[in-house]
C-alpha cells in the first residue's frame, strides 16, 4: 500500500547574541526551506581480554550541528548583529530557536550554538537566499 506524503509546516529560525533561550527574547531571523539537526555520540572503546573477543564500547561526548536553508533573511538590526558575531574575531555563542510552526511556544528546538558558515545569495530577479549552519554548544532542548 502507496503512503501519501504529506506536506510540512513553515520553519522559522529565531536567534538572539544574548545566552537566554527563551523565544521571546530572540528575534525572528529567517524563514527556513530545509533544516537538520545532527547529533553524533562518540563511543570509547573499551575492549579488554575480558571481553572475548567482543569488542566493547560505552558512550562518550555527544556532538551536535544544524544546517538550515533559508528562504527570506531579515534586513532588520538582528540580521545585522548575527552577521557581525559571525564575522567577529572571536565568534561569540548566541541563542537559537528552529521552530516548525509560527507558535513561539510549541514545536521547537533551542540551543547555543557558534554559527560557523553563513551564505547569502540575493538575486535581482528572485527570493533572497541562504544557508545557515553551527555547532550546538551544550544541550539541546525540544518543545513539544
Amino acid at each position: 500500500m502507496a503512503s501519501a506524503g504529506t506536506v510540512g509546516r513553515r520553519a522559522f529560525l529565531y536567534w538572539s547574541s544574548a545566552s537566554s533561550k527563551a523565544t521571546t527574547s530572540q528575534t525572528k531571523i529567517a524563514e527556513l526551506q530545509d533544516f537538520t539537526f545532527t547529533a553524533d555520540r562518540d563511543l570509547i572503546d573499551v575492549t579488554s581480554h575480558d571481553s572475548s573477543g567482543w569488542k566493547e564500547s560505552l558512550p562518550g561526548t555527544f556532538k551536535g550541528s544544524w544546517t538550515a536553508k533559508v528562504v527570506y533573511l531579515s534586513t532588520g538590526a538582528a540580521q545585522g548583529a548575527m552577521r557581525k558575531v559571525f564575522l567577529g574575531a572571536l565568534p561569540a555563542m548566541s541563542a537559537i530557536s528552529i521552530l516548525a510552526t509560527s507558535f513561539t511556544s510549541k514545536h521547537k528546538y533551542t540551543g547555543l550554538t557558534r554559527l560557523s558558515g553563513f551564505t547569502m545569495t540575493a538575486a535581482t530577479d528572485n527570493a533572497v537566499l541562504g544557508d545557515l549552519k553551527g555547532e550546538i554548544s551544550g544541550a539541546l532542548t525540544r518543545t513539544s
